[in-house]
């Protein structure tokens, strides 16, 4: 069972070097860890894209115009990555 302290101790950034997909970050000064984003964008085996816009993380739930900007550069990645 997984809980807060699962949450705030896990660390994905060791095994970000296995991850060799076209990888997509979108984030903000303001989300979650910030630095965290940046370390594991850093690790990234694959072709990556760190992308930073306006917002707070909990904007980027439900609040305009994070969403939208966010949602437009996910589109424009599985474009990109897919088509």
């Amino acid at each position: 069972m997984q809980g807060w302290n699962e949450w705030l101790t896990y660390n994905a950034i060791p095994v970000a070097r296995n991850i060799t997909i076209p990888t997509l970050l979108v984030h903000s000064e303001n989300g979650a860890i910030p630095d965290g984003a940046r370390a594991f964008h850093a690790q990234l085996a694959g072709p990556k894209e760190l992308i930073w816009i306006e917002g707070t993380q909990f904007d980027f739930y439900d609040r305009e115009p994070t969403v939208s900007q966010a949602v437009e550069h996910v589109v424009r990645h599985f474009r990109s990555t897919l088509g």
